[in-house]
């Protein structure tokens, strides 16, 4: 087996070069909610079982128009995962909010015992990721939330099309937000949606990224955000049509894509069975991962080791996800004060953070291999594990 060869994603056919060339021939850029915008809406909403899907032009985009439409204001109390990817949280700087990082469980996925402990009637929202494909606790994170009365927000950027007894990631909060990056499971290059069943949470979205002929032919002239709909809040964080017409023509085979991840996860998962050192998340019956990536959680000495030695032999589908670490290594979170001449709104000092132990340990100790999608890569998958099995027991001797 060629461990040299880059795991390839996404997988471009010529029903996507076909559907680019249609879309080219159509339009290269909608004001409204027409053509291609209005059918990838109206799927994803229908897909998730919700009342609105809006496009924008990232998934850091939709959770920053998640984050306004909601209402948050500047020094309001929101909790966030410590252990996420930046632009989880990055968009609540510009509105003025430095949140608290809660710890993560050993799945690396916020931990529902720590969210309740920082509970109290000042918490205006809850912020949630998926991490790598597999579903945080959402039933036990929206009972806490449920509580105390708190709107959650679902990144899903990395668990599009997971579920948990039977429900998909997305479903759950008050409104999600969905990357359409090159990397995620489904992609367009670029982009993001918002989902969400509140009507004013979507009439305020379209506000925040969507001015003129948009919010003029959705927002109903009797709505307070009508008199705005010609200049919205004054951003535009509109889609690209041909990145629209993409994700439109990927979605057409995402539950396959979703099947064969699953079934070579499995194997991958069955060979690492073989080795004590390298551990995956235990995954309950009622879960379903996207498999977003395949992460492993060791000793950083077994780690180090892995690393240099895979490099050595040429592996090169190996990762050690350094930049997606626990927020607080980022000095923007650690000491925000000291960026308020570029995010005004800012306190001048962080609010006092939990220790987060759990997202140091999960970070410091993982490797990540991507998770290949079709039949013929299986035997590929599990030669990937079973080297990283050799190196994990070449590491005792």
């Amino acid at each position: 087996m060629d461990i040299s060869v880059p795991f390839r994603w996404p997988v471009l056919s010529q029903s996507t070069v076909d559907r680019v060339i249609e879309q080219l021939s159509v339009s290269i850029s909608i004001y409204d909610r027409s053509g291609v915008f209005e059918r990838f809406e109206d799927r994803m909403a229908s897909y998730h079982g919700r009342r609105y899907a809006v496009l924008f032009n990232s998934g850091t985009s939709a959770l920053f128009a998640s984050y306004v439409a909601l209402g948050l204001k500047p020094g309001d109390r929101v909790l966030c995962p410590a252990y996420t990817f930046l632009a989880t949280a990055t968009p609540l700087l510009s509105l003025g909010i430095a949140p608290v990082l809660i710890d993560c469980d050993d799945s690396g996925n916020l931990c529902p015992v720590a969210l309740a402990a920082e509970m109290s009637s000042e918490v205006k929202a809850i912020v949630v990721t998926h991490m790598w494909g597999l579903p945080a606790s959402i039933e036990k994170i929206q009972a806490v939330a449920d509580q105390y009365n708190v709107p959650v927000v679902e990144d899903i950027s990395h668990s599009f099309g997971a579920r948990t007894s039977g429900r998909l990631m997305g479903t759950f909060g008050k409104v999600a937000a969905v990357s359409l990056q090159a990397q995620k499971t489904l992609t367009g290059g670029e982009g993001g949606v918002l989902l969400t069943d509140d009507e004013e949470v979507y009439y305020r979205s379209l506000a925040v990224g969507h001015y003129n002929k948009r919010c003029k032919n959705e927002i109903p002239s009797s709505h307070d955000l009508h008199q705005i709909a010609v200049t919205g809040f004054g951003m535009k964080f509109r889609a690209h049509p041909l990145a629209v017409a993409i994700a439109d023509e990927q979605m057409d085979s995402i539950e396959n894509v979703l099947q064969q991840r699953r079934s070579v996860a499995a194997a991958m998962m069955s060979e690492l069975s073989r080795d004590e050192k390298l551990k995956v998340p235990y995954i309950n019956d009622d879960i379903e991962p996207s498999w977003y990536a395949f992460v492993m959680v060791s000793e950083p000495r077994v780690v180090d080791y892995i690393v240099k030695r895979a490099k050595e032999i040429g592996m090169v589908n190996l990762d050690r996800p350094l930049s997606t670490c626990p927020l607080n290594h980022h000095s923007i979170f650690r000491d925000p004060g000291q960026f308020k001449g570029y995010y005004p709104l800012l306190p001048s000092s962080a609010p006092v953070q939990p220790p987060s132990p759990n997202a140091e340990r999960v970070w410091r100790g993982s490797l990540k291999l991507p998770v290949w999608h079709e039949k013929r890569d299986l035997e590929l998958a599990r030669y990937h594990v079973n080297t990283l099995v050799e190196l994990s027991r070449e590491f005792e001797s």
